[in-house]
This record gives structure tokens, sequence and C-alpha cells, in this order.
């Protein structure tokens, strides 16, 4: 996975806690990722972005910001058009069946739980950028 390969991406990263936006973007770095990473921290800052810049290539959602929000984020995000082509990525801190039932029903759409280490945060965002970027966009 060559990094100028992947500077050609965008990442639209939908977390409110800093500390973890740190985490997640040294991670996507150390994994390979080159391309822009942008940060909203709500549900208006979400769709504000999709309405006025281009489409990302992934989206990586934080479901625990703010539950109700996240999964009705989620749930518009799949159902316009002009979005639910989007891959989203869904961190979640645990894995309740309600909110495994919500992923599996969406095309595009798959969840991670919250690593503990820094060592599985990396480990995990190659697979997500492997999964979401590299094998969808590949010719």
């Amino acid at each position: 996975m060559g990094k100028s390969w992947l500077s050609g991406t965008s990442i639209l990263l939908a977390e409110d806690d800093e500390d973890f936006r740190v985490v997640i973007r040294y991670a996507l770095e150390l994994a390979g990722f080159a391309g822009n990473i942008d940060l909203v921290s709500n549900y208006r800052g979400l769709f504000g972005y999709l309405e006025e810049r281009e489409k990302p290539s992934l989206i990586i959602l934080d479901l625990q910001t703010s539950p109700e929000d996240w999964r009705a984020a989620l749930q518009e995000l799949k159902s316009r058009n002009r979005y639910k082509d989007i891959p989203v990525v869904v961190l979640a801190a645990s894995d309740q069946p309600e909110d495994v039932e919500l992923f599996e029903k969406y095309r595009r759409c798959s969840y991670i739980q919250k690593p503990a280490t820094f060592e599985d945060w990396r480990a995990r965002m190659e697979k997500v950028i492997r999964n979401n970027l590299v094998e969808t966009s590949s010719p």
C-alpha cells in the first residue's frame, strides 16, 4: 500500500473528542494514509461539510459522540442518494446487538470497536484503508 497512491484520497473524521482525533489521525498516517483528513465534531458539521465540499473517499464516524445524533446521521447518510455510496466506518465502544444490526442494514457500512492500545489503532486503521480505499478504488 503506497503512500503516493493514497495521496489523492480523503477521509472525513467525525469525532468530537480532540484526543481521539489526534490518535486516529496519527494511526492513519502510520498506516500509510497520505491523503487529506478533514475533521468535524458534530452532526451539523458533518452535513455542512458534505454540502459544501467534494465527497470524501471515506467517512469515519464515532458512534459514541452523541448516540442519537450519530445514529440519525448514519441513517440520513445512507438514505440520501448523494451520500449512500460513500463508505462509512463507524467507531463503537462496544458491539451492542442493536448497533450491529444498524450497521449491517446499510450498504458500504462497517464498524470497528475502539481499540485499547495505539498499536491496535494503527492496525485497525490499516485494515480500514485496505478494505475501504485500496480495494474499492483500484482499477
